[in-house]
Protein backbone atom coordinates (compact mmCIF):
# COMPACT_ATOMS: atom_id res chain seq x y z
CA UNK A 1 0.00 0.00 0.00
CA UNK A 2 1.45 3.37 -1.17
CA UNK A 3 1.67 6.10 1.84
CA UNK A 4 -1.75 7.71 -0.78
CA UNK A 5 -4.01 4.66 0.14
CA UNK A 6 -2.82 4.26 3.34
CA UNK A 7 -5.50 5.02 5.84
CA UNK A 8 -5.82 7.03 8.58
CA UNK A 9 -7.59 6.27 11.91
CA UNK A 10 -7.82 7.63 14.80
CA UNK A 11 -9.77 6.40 17.77
CA UNK A 12 -12.00 8.66 20.08
CA UNK A 13 -14.10 8.15 22.88
CA UNK A 14 -16.91 10.11 23.93
CA UNK A 15 -19.42 10.03 26.73
CA UNK A 16 -22.75 9.55 25.54
CA UNK A 17 -26.10 9.79 27.41
CA UNK A 18 -29.30 7.10 27.03
CA UNK A 19 -31.20 9.01 24.29
CA UNK A 20 -28.28 9.56 22.02
CA UNK A 21 -27.53 5.69 22.35
CA UNK A 22 -30.93 5.30 21.29
CA UNK A 23 -30.69 7.69 18.43
CA UNK A 24 -27.51 5.83 17.36
CA UNK A 25 -28.84 2.58 17.16
CA UNK A 26 -32.04 3.82 15.07
CA UNK A 27 -29.50 5.90 12.62
CA UNK A 28 -28.00 2.25 12.50
CA UNK A 29 -30.75 1.00 11.17
CA UNK A 30 -31.71 3.57 8.77
CA UNK A 31 -28.07 3.96 7.64
CA UNK A 32 -28.23 -0.06 6.61
CA UNK A 33 -24.96 0.25 9.36
CA UNK A 34 -23.83 -2.04 12.18
CA UNK A 35 -21.39 0.16 14.28
CA UNK A 36 -21.61 3.85 15.36
CA UNK A 37 -18.60 4.72 13.78
CA UNK A 38 -20.50 4.20 10.30
CA UNK A 39 -23.29 6.61 11.70
CA UNK A 40 -20.74 9.09 12.46
CA UNK A 41 -19.00 8.36 9.18
CA UNK A 42 -22.37 9.15 7.07
CA UNK A 43 -23.59 11.65 9.23
CA UNK A 44 -20.57 13.38 8.73
CA UNK A 45 -21.00 13.00 4.83
CA UNK A 46 -24.75 14.19 5.16
CA UNK A 47 -23.53 16.95 7.25
CA UNK A 48 -20.84 18.51 4.71
CA UNK A 49 -23.61 18.10 1.47
CA UNK A 50 -26.30 20.02 3.12
CA UNK A 51 -23.41 22.57 4.14
CA UNK A 52 -22.03 23.03 0.68
CA UNK A 53 -26.26 23.24 -0.91
CA UNK A 54 -27.61 25.94 1.97
CA UNK A 55 -28.48 29.03 0.38
CA UNK A 56 -27.21 32.50 1.58
CA UNK A 57 -29.89 32.39 4.61
CA UNK A 58 -28.20 28.49 5.52
CA UNK A 59 -31.28 26.80 4.43
CA UNK A 60 -31.78 23.62 2.29
CA UNK A 61 -34.61 22.13 0.99
CA UNK A 62 -34.98 18.55 1.71
CA UNK A 63 -37.67 16.33 0.20
CA UNK A 64 -39.40 12.80 1.33
CA UNK A 65 -38.67 10.26 -0.95
CA UNK A 66 -42.05 8.75 -0.05
CA UNK A 67 -44.68 11.17 -0.23
CA UNK A 68 -42.49 14.21 -2.11
CA UNK A 69 -43.45 16.91 0.84
CA UNK A 70 -40.87 19.42 1.06
CA UNK A 71 -39.37 20.69 3.91
CA UNK A 72 -36.72 24.07 4.46
CA UNK A 73 -34.51 23.50 7.03
CA UNK A 74 -32.30 26.19 8.37
CA UNK A 75 -29.00 24.55 9.41
CA UNK A 76 -28.07 26.91 11.99
CA UNK A 77 -30.91 26.87 14.56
Amino acid sequence: MSKAEKKVSKKTSIDLDEDTLRLLAELQKGFGVSTNAAVYKKALKLAYYMVNAADKDHGVVVENARNHQKERLILNS
